[in-house]
């Protein structure tokens, strides 16, 4: 479209989200109407690029995130099955940048490791966070010092075997509260649905020597496998 006089826009009210997108070199704009599904999806290098991993965008209005061990480039997709409207790299660094719909390169490598991942679908941007610590708190340990987990690349997930009662305890992201991990729905022994979002303290059965495997990917899908030792 050209820009009018009065540079007013019409939509046409069926989408809950629209970029505009105006180029002031030939004064003609663009009205695109979003519609964000619940996933978004990274796929890269780490999976030899046929691995897509989900980020979870509940609101509806383009933000997602996730969790994931990231070894090389990527780019980030809509679609699970199919590369169409995937978003790729215009401008940044290897921590964050600018998207565009096509027609770019992919993402610059961030360096081997584990990442929360955050995409803004509506404002085309991305940042990463790299994750050295993910810990286990609780009753056991005073809720003060923490049991420090291991990432096992092969298995995918953070490990430790600790020693713990039967009062409660959380997994919670390098020393903080900021965000920690917990039981959904207020359910304490719901192991298979972890949240970040007010998560219950877990719990086990008997005091006892455990170990913890903490699969963490996204909202609705954290998980975590405790064995008995």
């Amino acid at each position: 479209y050209i820009l009018g006089g009065d540079h007013s826009f019409c939509v046409d009210g069926k989408a809950k989200f629209y970029r505009f997108q105006v180029n002031m070199s030939t004064n003609t704009y663009t009205i695109t109407p979003l519609n964000f599904a619940e996933y978004f999806y990274e796929i890269g290098n780490e999976g030899g690029w046929s691995t897509p991993h989900a980020l979870y965008g509940g609101a509806g209005d383009g933000k997602y995130q996730g969790y994931y061990y990231l070894d090389g480039e990527f780019k980030f997709k809509p679609n699970a099955d199919n590369w169409d409207d995937d978003l790729e790299y215009v401008s940044g660094d290897n921590m964050s940048g600018t998207l565009q719909s096509t027609g770019g390169p992919n993402w610059p490598d961030p360096g081997a490791g584990f990442y929360q991942i955050n995409l803004d679908a509506a404002g085309m941007t991305y940042s990463l966070t790299k994750i050295d610590v993910i810990s286990i708190i609780g009753d056991f340990n005073g809720w003060s010092d923490d049991v420090d987990m291991t990432y096992n690349k092969e298995e995918g997930c953070w490990e430790a075997t600790a020693e713990v009662n039967t009062n409660g305890f959380k997994f919670r992201m390098k020393h903080d509260w900021a965000i920690s991990w917990g039981g959904a729905n207020g359910d304490g022994k719901l192991y298979g649905n972890l949240t970040q979002n007010n998560g219950q303290n877990l719990i086990v059965d008997a005091a006892g020597t455990y170990k913890f495997q903490l699969y963490l990917s996204c909202e609705g899908a954290n998980k975590v496998v405790i064995s008995k030792q």
